[in-house]
């Protein structure tokens, strides 16, 4: 029995070196690694101005298949809701657009649904998934001890989509703690000075410090994590195989990865005391002071401009 565990290590060395001598088939390039190209839209397949549509059009004919009939107005309703809130929409809001007869009806339903603030809790979590996003009680029933603050994250990320924040800077303010990529800047008389980051920012750091599993971080768990995060959420492509070993199907090494890691590794967490509750507090109700303020002048001036505004929508839309 021993000879011949001996003697497989042999014959599996001959068959690796038999199929290494057969010409093989050059690995197709990862399509993820391609640069970005606008493919041509489909020509003469839908009426609908939607290049999307066409795409879809297209692939329905290329199998032999028929697009179902427009949804009623009910369905649509409900569909856009669902889609952009994840909320149905409520007895009075369905009776009110079913007896809507504008032909821009369901435009200002998705307008009023994209301004809402539920919108941005909706797909804030889709996105704090893909993040790693927890805060929940755990075994012993402490909350997250490494990252105690980590619910101010999430508020960051349901703001930034509800104020429909660039991607470019929505990831450099996870990554680095400040949007703008602009870290000076020239006054008028020639002056440079450091260009302030918004101190809001901070809160996206949630997205490093939530991989900490540990309060001292003694384990290197916030690097680690952020490379398989940042490379999955960011890159669309996994790199954790190669913590161990050599990617098997993408081109990653694992001297890739720890290189990677190595950005990563002067990460520590800092406890920041960011305001003592009575500050919170004071905050809160000088906030809400201005907004009345400034709500009542927003409303005296378009009691004043609306009038000429209106009219002079109405006159450009006439001669057009």
């Amino acid at each position: 029995m021993f000879r011949r565990l001996i003697g497989l290590p042999l014959m599996l060395a001959a068959v690796l070196a038999a199929a290494d001598a057969t010409p093989s088939k050059p690995k197709p390039k990862l399509w993820s690694l391609q640069p970005v190209v606008r493919p041509d839209v489909p020509a003469a397949v839908t009426p609908s101005p939607n290049p999307v549509d066409a795409f879809i059009a297209a692939k329905l004919k290329e199998k032999g298949l028929r697009p179902n009939g427009p949804a009623d107005k009910l369905a649509l309703l409900r569909r856009v809701y669902f889609d952009l809130i994840g909320l149905p929409p409520t007895s009075a809001e369905q009776d009110a657009f079913l007896t809507d007869p504008s032909p821009d009806a369901y435009e200002k339903v998705v307008d009023r649904l994209l301004n809402s603030e539920q919108h941005g809790v909706r797909w804030a979590r889709q996105w704090l998934d893909v993040l790693r996003y927890a805060d929940l009680d755990g075994l012993d029933g402490s909350v997250m001890p490494a990252a105690p603050g980590i619910y101010r994250w999430r508020d960051w990320v349901i703001a930034a989509l509800n104020r429909d924040m660039p991607y470019d800077q929505f990831v450099r303010a996870q990554i680095l703690g400040n949007r703008y990529r602009q870290h000076t800047s020239i006054s008028g008389t020639g002056r440079r000075s450091r260009a302030e980051a918004n101190p809001q920012d901070q809160f996206a750091l949630g997205f490093l410090a939530r991989a900490a599993l540990t309060p001292n971080h003694q384990e290197q768990d916030i690097s680690i994590a952020a490379v398989e995060t940042v490379s999955s959420a960011f890159m669309g492509m996994t790199v954790a195989c190669a913590k161990c070993h050599d990617h098997k199907f993408d081109p990653i090494k694992q001297t890739d990865f720890y290189a990677m890691k190595a950005l990563f590794d002067p990460l520590v967490l800092r406890k920041v005391s960011l305001a003592t509750p009575a500050e919170i507090d004071a905050n809160g109700q000088a906030v809400e002071s201005y907004r009345r303020e400034k709500q009542a002048i927003e409303d005296a001036i378009e009691k004043l401009a609306g009038p000429y505004e209106k009219k002079l929508y109405d006159e450009r839309v006439a001669c057009w």
